[in-house]
Parts: structure tokens; C-alpha cells; sequence
């Protein structure tokens, strides 16, 4: 190389790589404290968008467990209150049984008519405080809601509860008014509240089924996608983190 009077040619190429190293340890540093390889898109500019994705997505998917916790939530109310109407309905049969047995006269029956209709408004107020942030569960006239477990739109990331198969109210369980004191008869005397009852009882053991068959799918739901999460937080990991050997 030429000697210069004027301008100081080793001075500036020095000058610039004193700079370029400056640079790379400023981000190096930089590196090394936020924990990330990439900080910024200059960083990586595909490797940040590939990350900004998978973040999205991890933060919806986050959402969906929460949205899937809160519909087992829901079904294991639903569940509760069809555990206490069995045991109701179970009760009234009994006590069917019993004032259809012609060893009680009118005033034991009207004894234990008390019993009878108190227990037959408290299986109808059942059903109407079964809810779930007030949204009525076995007396909705909502024909079903959707359950969001997934991180899109499209059906496969959703699960439909029909509440119509959920519907408890004594007439969808055919304990009719005519069976609804035993003054009427129809307990004490004719033994049709029992074939009722028993009626009852199974289509109760269906919605519990339903229910039971719900609870089981969202479970599944549940862990694939605490899974999905786990697998996208640790490939986001191998992008965004920085490798501080390397550093």
C-alpha cells in the first residue's frame, strides 16, 4: 500500500473494523441479556416471522385450554344437578310405592302427600337453577352452544353441546301434573306414577351418559392441546433463544 500525506488510509480501516467489532458486541450483549438471538427483524428476518406466528398462535391455543377447562366446568354443574334429580326422583318413587300400599288410609297418604309435593317443586326448581354463568342448562331454549377449543374457525376447532338433549323440565321428563300430588291419584292409587319415575330416571341416565361422553372428549381436547402448546412453545424456543456458547 501507497503512503498517503493527506488522508490516513490505516487509521480508517482500523477505525472501521474497531466499529464492526463494536457493533457485534453491542448485539452480542444484547443477545446475552434479553436471553433472544432475535430481538428485532434486522436480527432474523424470516426466523421473526415464523416466531411472531407460532407466539400468536400460542397465545390463542393458551385461550382454547382455558375455553375447554371452563366447558368441563360447565358439564360437571349440569352433571351435579342431574345427580341431585335422580336422587329427588328415586324419593317420589319410594314414597309411590309406599301410598300405593292399601295398609294407609286417605290421612297417611295426605301425610305423606307433604313430603310428595315438596319433593315434585324442588325437582322443578332444580332444573331451574342448573346454570352456568347464567346461561340455563336444562331448561335452555338455546337448541346448543359451541365450545371454542381451537385456535381457528372451522369446525374441527369447535365442540357443539346441544342443550336440547340436556332439557330436564317435568314435562320433557313426563311427570305430568296428574302424577305431581298424590291426592290425584296417580300415586296412591293406580301406580302409574311409578312406571313414570322409573321413565325418568332412565332418560336422566341418558343426559348423565351424554354428559359423561362430553366430559371424556373435551379431556382428550384438553391435553392435546396443553401438548400442541408445548411443542410450539419449544419450537419457538429454538429460534428466538440465544445460544450463549455461541454468544
Amino acid at each position: 500500500m501507497g503512503i498517503s500525506l493527506r488522508t490516513n488510509l490505516s487509521s480508517m480501516k482500523a477505525a472501521k473494523h474497531i466499529n464492526n467489532s463494536k457493533s457485534n458486541h453491542t448485539n452480542s450483549l444484547h443477545k446475552l441479556t434479553t436471553g433472544q438471538r432475535i430481538n428485532s427483524s434486522k436480527d432474523d428476518a424470516a426466523g421473526h416471522s415464523v416466531a411472531s406466528t407460532m407466539n400468536a398462535d400460542n397465545a390463542s391455543l393458551r385461550q382454547a385450554i382455558r375455553n375447554s377447562n371452563d366447558g368441563i366446568s360447565m358439564i360437571q354443574t349440569a352433571e351435579g344437578s342431574l345427580d341431585s334429580m335422580a336422587s329427588i326422583i328415586t324419593r317420589l318413587r319410594e314414597i309411590s310405592i309406599q301410598a300405593a300400599n292399601d295398609t294407609y288410609n286417605s290421612l297417611d297418604r295426605s301425610m305423606m302427600d307433604s313430603e310428595y309435593t315438596e319433593l315434585i317443586t324442588e325437582l322443578s326448581r332444580t332444573v331451574s337453577l342448573a346454570n352456568f354463568n347464567r346461561i340455563g342448562l336444562l331448561n335452555s331454549t338455546v337448541d346448543s352452544f359451541t365450545i371454542q377449543v381451537g385456535i381457528l374457525g372451522t369446525a374441527d376447532h369447535q365442540v357443539d353441546i346441544s342443550l336440547r338433549q340436556l332439557n330436564s323440565t317435568l314435562g320433557a321428563l313426563g311427570i305430568t301434573s296428574r302424577v305431581q300430588s298424590l291426592n290425584t291419584g296417580g300415586g296412591a292409587y293406580d301406580k302409574t306414577a311409578i312406571d313414570i319415575f322409573d321413565d325418568a330416571l332412565t332418560q336422566l341416565n341418558t343426559r348423565r351418559s351424554y354428559l359423561g361422553s362430553l366430559q371424556n372428549r373435551l379431556e382428550n381436547t384438553l391435553n392435546n392441546a396443553v401438548q400442541q402448546s408445548e411443542d410450539l412453545s419449544t419450537s419457538q424456543s429454538k429460534i428466538m433463544d440465544t445460544d450463549y456458547a455461541y454468544e
